[in-house]
């Protein structure tokens, strides 16, 4: 496990000891980011990573609009077996002390943008909760954009909506922007939150990658390896989440 400060904070006792007073305040406004590394300790492969998802398949053929409509039964047959893989695996240590966080801090004070597309927060049983990018546990009717949870089976392949249009995954895939309202919650948080911790990001998924730079926040970052905007924190914190964090917590939070 390895600490790296930055900003001349090097002489901290404790690599958190300076903001563990404010904190333990149950009022203070927390932001909590998580990447794809949450969900890999749960055993669920990265995409972007050396060994990820797109390393054995070709995103351009399965995440664009595009290659939807030209083979929606190619891309079915991905995110259903990526969708067998999430009802398999299951929450991880990390996930519940994001929910022993949550229950910890005041009502209205916590938000947990996720870019994973999994349930695996939403089973460990957090709530207040926007999936940034989409869930892969939804469908979406691309002509009329009704929104259903997903299905272990079909009864036609690729699968329809009542009004007759065809659903694909409700998730953002290459080329595509975010939603707006997720994105507006997103950046008001970031404009008066008091801590804003990242988990097992990457660091160069835009327009993710910027929040760092867009809040005043005491930024935190948690993940094995350095993300590529490592720069934008104060504390950096390499170690695995599920060890890694609950500690953190348990020491600021008391909880």
């Amino acid at each position: 496990m390895h600490v790296k400060a930055f900003g001349g904070r090097n002489s901290l006792p404790s690599a958190f000891a300076g903001i563990k007073r404010m904190f333990i305040d149950r009022n203070s406004k927390v932001m909590v980011l998580t990447g794809a590394g949450i969900s890999a300790e749960s055993g669920l492969k990265t995409f972007r990573e050396p060994g990820g998802m797109w390393d054995t398949y070709d995103w351009r053929e399965l995440a664009t609009p595009a290659a939807f409509e030209k083979s929606p039964e190619k891309v079915w047959e991905f995110y259903m077996e990526r969708r067998r893989q999430i009802r398999d695996a299951q929450p991880n240590e990390a996930h519940k002390a994001l929910v022993r966080l949550e229950k910890h801090m005041n009502p209205g004070r916590f938000l947990l943008v996720s870019q994973n597309v999994d349930d695996l927060h939403e089973r460990a049983g957090q709530k207040n909760i926007i999936k940034i990018h989409g869930s892969a546990m939804r469908d979406i009717c691309a002509s009329c954009g009704s929104v259903l949870d997903s299905a272990d089976s079909y009864n036609e392949f690729p699968p329809r909506h009542a009004c007759g249009g065809l659903l694909r995954p409700d998730v953002v895939w290459f080329g595509e922007p975010l939603n707006s309202r997720d994105l507006k919650t997103a950046m008001d948080w970031l404009l008066s939150c008091d801590y804003f911790i990242v988990i097992g990001t990457s660091g160069n998924v835009f327009p993710v990658a910027q929040f760092v730079y867009q809040t005043e926040a005491t930024k935190i970052y948690i993940g094995l390896e350095e993300p590529e905007n490592s720069r934008g924190f104060q504390q950096v914190k390499l170690g695995k989440a599920g060890i890694v964090l609950p500690e953190l917590i348990e020491e600021l939070c008391e909880v």
